[in-house]
């Protein structure tokens, strides 16, 4: 799905430094930005519109499947992404605007599963994890020494097929943040077949992040603005409209 939003804020607006309109590309990943009847919604979504509407910044938000959004952040300049999870592999990739909400992650197992029960997740070099491709959830697999042969990968598109993955036993776990994944779970009607597996691990934040290259004027002026959302407290209004996400 790639669902293009022209949005101005209603009065007073600005093509920000150089005329630049500015350019945003994002993904639906439930709370944070996602689509319903056409409009876009979401913690991250909500908060970076206040920001610039407040700004009087003109904008555009693409919403694509990750793999293109990241895909065109990485290699285009003048370009935004958001919700995208700030880790040592990306960090020299991107100019880091602001952080919006804490990255968790939390593995899931089958609730009949109980020979997985005692399983520390020291111990996955030896289970199959799944996991979404591009996601940073792969690179903490990868971090806590999980061998690539045991990691499963599934499309931004296919989340959904993840689920039947762990009911059939062809995957052991599945490593995603808990809040998204909770979603996932209650769309497929899984609440109390699919649960929680040990502690979530708070990995860092989500952040609104910009391509290398993008005006270096363009980028302090969008700090600015999301900063303020910020200082102001607006963003206690958002949070509490989207599961009261904790401050990043």
């Amino acid at each position: 799905m790639c669902l293009a939003l022209v949005i101005l804020p209603l009065s007073g607006w600005s093509a920000g430094p150089a005329g630049h309109v500015i350019t945003l590309v994002t993904e639906e990943m439930r709370p944070l930005n996602y689509t319903q009847n056409g409009n876009l919604h979401g913690f991250s979504a909500d908060l970076v519109r206040a920001a610039l509407d407040a700004a009087g910044l003109e904008y555009t938000i693409d919403v694509q499947p990750w793999p293109r959004a990241y895909d065109r952040a990485l290699k285009d300049r003048n370009v935004f992404i958001f919700s995208m999870a700030r880790t040592p592999q990306r960090e020299s990739n991107f100019i880091w605007v602001h952080a919006l909400a804490p990255a968790q992650v939390r593995l899931f197992r089958l609730a009949s599963r109980e020979d997985l029960a005692q399983v520390d997740r020291r111990e996955l070099s030896s289970r199959r994890t799944a996991t979404i491709r591009e996601y940073f959830t792969s690179e903490i697999l990868t971090q806590w020494g999980v061998p690539d042969k045991k990691i499963v990968l599934f499309g931004d598109e296919r989340k959904g097929a993840v689920l039947e993955h762990l009911e059939l036993g062809r995957s052991d776990f599945f490593l995603g943040d808990p809040l998204i994944f909770a979603h996932e779970i209650r769309k497929a009607g899984k609440d109390g077949r699919i649960v929680p597996h040990g502690e979530a691990v708070h990995v860092g934040d989500y952040y609104l992040a910009a391509s290398l290259g993008t005006d270096l004027e363009l980028v302090r002026e969008v700090r600015a603005a999301v900063a303020g959302v910020f200082e102001r407290g607006e963003v206690e209004a958002i949070r509490d409209r989207y599961l009261k996400i904790p401050a990043p």
